[in-house]
């Protein structure tokens, strides 16, 4: 479980880590990008998100069986 727990864990610090880089790149100004692109950069984002989270309740849930059959570990 605590294997599974830390690949969850460096997953969640990937996806935002490429957040902040993608944000950076629909904030920038500069950027030669369609406001379309942008705006599919965004849901793209937006949905790696929702993933992250239906994974990580996912994960809580079977953690919590895996507690419920293992007590005191």
């Amino acid at each position: 479980m605590q294997a599974s727990h830390d690949a969850i864990q460096h997953y969640v610090e990937l996806l935002e880590a490429f957040q902040a880089c993608r944000n950076k790149q629909i904030d920038d100004p500069s950027l030669p990008a369609s406001l379309e692109q942008k705006r599919t950069w965004l849901n793209e984002g937006n949905a790696a998100v929702d993933q992250a989270n239906e994974l990580a309740a996912q994960f809580s849930a079977q953690l919590k069986v895996w507690r419920a059959r293992n007590p005191g570990k």
